[in-house]
Formats: structure tokens, sequence, C-alpha cells
């Protein structure tokens, strides 16, 4: 089952992939002329694997969904109470297909996947939280 449509790329990870983390999807929102829509979605986990090039996400036992990593320095979040920016570790990874454009934000504690479909006024975001391992 997926939350988005994608193409497998392989069946198996490169030999240098390792495990960034299981996450449970827990939340899907679909943003259209600047309103947010909470959609319902059943929990599913998730594994997500780098080998420092790329970003695997595991959608289907053996199914992955690739991201190139643009962005190893962090992940930038805004304090509220500081109000300042904020560094936590994480990956930050893009794809472009014909569907359209997908971009993956990781932590250790974290994701987020947005897709920006071609042709649409759509941007659809899901969010997930690690699991033990």
């Amino acid at each position: 089952m997926s939350l988005f449509s994608v193409a497998p790329i392989k069946a198996s990870l490169p030999e240098d992939a390792q495990l960034v983390g299981i996450y449970e999807i827990s939340k899907k929102i679909k943003i259209v002329k600047g309103s947010v829509i909470e959609l319902e979605v059943s929990p599913i986990q998730v594994s997500i694997f780098t080998d420092g090039v790329m970003i695997y996400y595991e959608y289907q036992e053996g199914q992955y969904s690739s991201f190139v990593v643009y962005d190893d320095k962090g992940i930038g979040e805004l304090d509220s109470e500081q109000r300042a920016l904020l560094m936590r570790a994480g990956l930050q990874g893009a794809r472009e297909t014909s569907s359209g454009y997908r971009h993956i934000r990781l932590t250790s504690s974290d994701f987020s996947m947005t897709h920006f479909p071609t042709l649409s006024n759509q941007i659809i975001t899901i969010y997930g939280s690690a699991q033990p391992k």
C-alpha cells in the first residue's frame, strides 16, 4: 500500500545502503489554494535507507523510491519559544518524475515527504515519526 503513486526503482538496495530508521506515517495533508485539508490515513510503517548519495524509501516490501540527497548539513527548524532557527542533523532529498516533484526531509526522529504534482494546484505532504528499530 502506498500513500503516493511511485514507481519502484529496483528490487534490492545497494550493498552500502544503511537503515536510517523505521517510521510510522500518521498524518497526510493536502494544500489547495492556501487551504489545508487533513486527509485520513491508516498508520503504516515504512523503512528508509541511505548510502549517503541517495535516500531510499521502501513504500512496499522490496519496492523503493529513490531521492537524490542534495543537503546533508541538517534540517532547520524554528524554535517557537526563542524564535531562533535551530539546526538538527538530517538529510534532504529530491526526485523529479513525470507525475511531479517530490521532496523528502529526514531526521532520526521524524520525516516528511511532499509531492508537488505536475499541472496541479495541490500539494500533498505525509508525516511520520521514528519507531524503535
